[in-house]
């Protein structure tokens, strides 16, 4: 077991199967109560697999393991994780299309390698050149139960997936986790927007999530009382309808104000422990990418305050 710093890449980090909170919650839990029982997977450094655990291990400082594997190139790679996830997942949910749609990539790469490396071996007669450009989907479809086509589906997917990843990392991820919904024409119709037009959707969306967990916590459960209860209870006259708890308005820049100190504390503690001259530069990009996402949050918001 030990302690170290490991490189992430977002290839990878795109296809960690998505979690909720509570999903989020279990893992911390359990890894607080348990410890790192599985290794974190890397390829040259960087976490193939075990993103969530490395999260909240370094975060609180629980020991890991770590298993370093060894391939040829990186859709060799990003192959292995594909084919591991996807056999585990079910068919119907977004990240699996995405997997697929990865795998389909990488793999006509690597079957081009090969035929390159292999001409004699990999070569097709002339009557099967219109088999060439279906052979990786056809092995794939294979290997997963479906048809060729619903694996070139994928890809488009995929593609458009990552376009909108590029443009705002949120929605991507309300998208994967399936809180934001939206058929595959659409999400293809998305994908061919501006960052701007993207941003404003998903704070719209966010919008109506907000007001509609609002709403639900506002209604009275008042069929939780029982009916003896409700029958031998005196209701006073004087509780009206507008005294009845609703809304807080200050509910969630109170949730913001006493979350944003411990971010604070945890900047200030890596920025006087990390030898910044040792840190390596993907891990400084990676970092300054996300402060710089977080400060134009911290101005957006500064403006309508």
């Amino acid at each position: 077991m030990m302690k170290e710093e490991l490189k992430t890449e977002q290839i990878f980090e795109r296809m960690t199967v998505p979690f909720n909170k509570a999903e989020w919650k279990a893992l911390e839990r359990s890894l607080l109560s348990e410890g790192c029982i599985y290794p974190i997977i890397t390829w040259n450094g960087v976490i193939l697999d075990g993103h969530k655990r490395y999260k909240i291990c370094s975060l609180e400082e629980i020991d890991f393991g770590v298993k370093e594997m060894h391939f040829s190139s990186l859709e060799d790679a990003v192959l292995w994780v594909c084919r591991k996830r996807t056999h585990h997942l079910s068919k119907s949910r977004l990240i699996y299309k995405y997997l697929v749609g990865k795998w389909y990539t990488a793999g006509i790469i690597i079957n081009r390698r090969k035929e390159f490396t292999f001409p004699e071996e990999n070569s097709l007669s002339g009557g099967d050149m219109g088999k060439r450009k279906y052979r990786t989907s056809i092995e794939i479809g294979r290997e997963l139960g479906l048809n060729h086509a619903t694996i070139e589906q994928f890809k488009r997917i995929m593609i458009a997936l990552d376009a909108i990843a590029l443009k705002d990392p949120e929605l991507f991820d309300l998208l994967m986790l399936g809180e934001y919904k939206a058929s595959y024409e659409k999400i293809q119709e998305m994908s061919g927007r501006s960052q701007r037009h993207l941003q404003e959707e998903r704070r719209r969306f966010q919008r109506q999530m907000k007001q509609k967990l609002s709403l639900e916590k506002a209604v009275p459960l008042r069929k939780d009382l029982g009916s003896d209860r409700l029958k031998t209870e005196e209701i006073p006259l004087s509780v009206g309808i507008k005294e009845m708890p609703i809304f807080d308005p200050d509910m969630e820049l109170r949730g913001l104000a006493l979350t944003l100190p411990t971010w604070m504390n945890a900047l200030e503690r890596a920025r006087l422990k990390t030898d910044m001259g040792r840190a390596s530069d993907l891990m400084k990009r990676q970092l300054a990418d996300i402060l710089n996402r977080f400060r134009q949050q911290i101005d957006q918001m500064m403006e309508v305050l």
